[in-house]
């Protein structure tokens, strides 16, 4: 790998670990919360890996740990509720009992803007940001052996033939359907109906924009071979899914779903849910584009070459 990338990715993973753990801690407070920011630092570490700053025979045992570690916190703090004299599953039995995230305040749990209110939710957001960093990086490094077995010829033998052929069909029915009766249609003015379709698109044109950026993004994945390509093909259709999923939870005239002092002025909030979603899917969106990248460059560096159809010479 070369010094600029080694450099580059250096540089941005105290971005992403800072970036990812002030997503954790603010998950109980804006859209986010203990898997984004578990992804946000998972990204960090696969940079890492792709620049190859991790040592070659590393597997990331400690890994393990980390994602057994988050697992037992967070089913500590879902079972203390029932020690609680509330003796309920995931109470928030932390709150207003003091400590870093036990501020007595009234009412009960999350006020607005105050981090140090949320009991047991930032705590529970940490242990899942523990568990998917750990889980991430644990497949991350999966991969990397995976393909260091590879390039060392411990893949699939040579001689292994393609599968061949199409399953067999079932055979037609021989029933037949019955005949439909034809209704008549009304007839309408011409023009009337393109107007009312233009009207209806105009109203619903972030939609429509999603629906047009997720028509290219196919297009490219199934008529280009080069491997960098069809990644931009996947690219689009992440992004016309994530314009639809905010598409959705917009509503005219709303505020941020962010509990501040500045939520009394609006009516009502958008949904905070799309939102959230959205947030992962870009986060996950951005590992998944890091890992076919790197695959691109295991190709080309096996290769010399880009096309889909020089992968198969991998396997030999």
């Amino acid at each position: 790998m070369s010094r600029i990338v080694r450099n580059v990715a250096a540089l941005l993973f105290p971005v992403c670990l800072v970036f990812g753990f002030y997503v954790i801690l603010h998950g109980h407070l804006t859209p986010g919360g203990g898997f984004q920011g578990g992804a946000v630092v998972a990204t960090g570490a696969a940079l890492l890996l792709v620049a190859g700053l991790f040592p070659r025979g590393a597997e990331g045992h400690g890994y393990h740990l980390c994602e057994a570690l988050g697992l037992c916190l967070f089913l500590f703090l879902a079972l203390g509720g029932l020690a609680h004299a509330s003796g309920s599953f995931f109470h928030n039995w932390l709150a207003n009992h003091g400590g870093f995230f036990g501020r007595p305040v009234a009412p009960l749990g999350g006020n607005p803007g105050d981090l140090r209110t949320s009991g047991t939710i930032a705590w529970m957001n940490i242990a899942v940001g523990i568990e998917v960093l750990g889980g991430i990086t644990v497949i991350l490094f999966a991969m990397r052996r995976a393909v260091h077995e590879a390039e060392s010829g411990g893949g699939a033998p040579a001689g292994t033939p393609p599968p061949r052929g199409n399953p067999p069909r079932d055979p037609p029915s021989a029933r037949t359907r019955p005949p439909c009766r034809r209704i008549p249609r009304r007839r309408t003015r011409p023009g009337r109906s393109f107007r009312l379709m233009l009207r209806q698109l105009l109203a619903n044109a972030p939609l429509a924009g999603a629906v047009f950026i997720l028509l290219i993004g196919l297009w490219m994945i199934l008529r280009e071979r080069n491997l960098v390509r069809i990644v931009m093909g996947l690219g689009l259709v992440e992004s016309a899914v994530n314009l639809f999923m905010v598409a959705i939870g917009y509503r005219f005239g709303a505020g941020a779903p962010i509990y501040t002092g500045h939520l009394e002025r609006a009516p009502s909030m958008v949904l905070p849910t799309v939102q959230a979603l959205t947030l992962t899917s870009i986060v996950i969106g951005l590992a998944t584009t890091a890992m076919l990248l790197s695959f691109a460059m295991t190709l080309h560096r096996r290769t010399g070459s880009l096309d889909v159809e020089d992968m198969r010479r991998l396997k030999r």
